[in-house]
């Protein structure tokens, strides 16, 4: 090889500056982080935001995080309607309520979906150990979330009239205190609730799980408003939700590990409900299917005003995943 000229060596060392003096402009001329604030959850389902959020997938997408943690998904929705953040994680029966009032609101995405986290816990002492033992004792349930339409449907699939049970309306906070002091005989938990007080009452617990009758859905949703003045976020926001679903996938037994930190619970109590299935990124026919069937139930009840069962179309807002992820879109339209 021929050497190279003493006139061509300061040429190459220039070029060799310029170059790296250009990629240090790039990094200190990149784009800023755009702030985003999404809502949650300290549940299973809030799985893929750990997810992101612990492994920077946010930050990658040039997304400025911010979490706002709640006890429930219902909790973290009032967060957006009221203004103090942009997207919240909540299931499907409180965004139907919130829809059912004229709330300007879209779901943007289903981010997970599970048959293995919502149970009705009894005690064995109070005579539960199968559905129909339910008749005639006192159950508690969140009104308002699909801890409520869970225990109705439990009760309508094994023929329980309604006036053999005392519902009673508890707050999570309550639940343990409440079923140790035997106030309700058993109550509508799940994840990390569930586990903590099967573990507490131990042989005593009777846990009813229904899979073939409920998902336990969570939805992505945010105000039209913000919706329509930022699709580019949103989108990225989604992008960094898939990375997570993706990493949950291939890496289960560290994101359970993950996961169980994030919500206050030892890996191993999470095993019996964490499925890296549940976590998805997806807006299909199911979540139409669901919503429809929870008004009706909704309207049946005289929990939301009469009328017509809506089109929950005009309630998906699929730009964002259109953008993202167009083949986790599944509606027929």
């Amino acid at each position: 090889m021929p050497s190279l000229s003493r006139a061509a060596v300061p040429l190459l060392l220039a070029g060799a500056a310029i170059g790296v003096g250009w990629f240090a402009w790039q990094r200190g001329h990149a784009a800023p982080a755009e702030a985003i604030t999404i809502a949650i959850p300290i549940q299973i389902s809030a799985g893929a935001v750990f997810v992101a959020r612990d492994k920077a997938y946010f930050s990658r997408r040039q997304l400025a995080l911010t979490v706002q943690s709640f006890m429930l998904g219902k909790q973290a929705l009032q967060s957006v309607l009221d203004d103090k953040a942009d997207l919240a994680l909540v299931a499907d029966v409180p965004f139907m309520f919130a829809r059912a009032s004229g709330q300007p609101i879209a779901v943007v995405a289903t981010v997970f979906a599970s048959r293995h986290t919502m149970a009705l816990l009894g005690r064995r002492d109070r005579g539960i150990r199968t559905p129909g033992d339910i008749a005639g004792k006192t159950v508690g349930t969140v009104k308002g979330t699909n801890a409520e339409y869970f225990l109705d449907k439990l009760l309508a699939m094994h023929a329980i009239p309604d006036a053999a049970v005392k519902i009673v309306e508890l707050q999570p906070a309550q639940f343990e205190e409440a079923l140790r002091s035997g106030r309700v005989d058993a109550l509508t938990a799940w994840n990390p609730l569930l586990n903590r007080m099967q573990a507490e009452h131990g042989a005593n617990a009777t846990v009813l799980m229904e899979p073939d009758m409920f998902v336990y859905r969570f939805v992505l949703v945010g105000k039209r408003q913000f919706l329509d003045a930022h699709p580019q976020r949103v989108r990225r926001a989604l992008d960094a939700l898939a990375d997570a679903v993706a990493t949950i996938e291939e890496q289960p037994a560290d994101a359970q590990a993950l996961i169980a930190r994030a919500i206050g619970m030892q890996p191993q109590q999470l095993a019996a409900s964490f499925r890296a299935g549940d976590y998805t990124l997806s807006l299909d026919q199911s979540l139409l299917l669901s919503l429809d069937d929870q008004t009706r139930w909704a309207l049946k009840r005289g929990l939301i005003a009469a009328g017509e069962v809506p089109n929950y179309l005009d309630a998906i807002d699929v730009r964002p995943l259109s953008l993202a992820q167009p083949a986790a879109i599944k509606l027929i339209r």
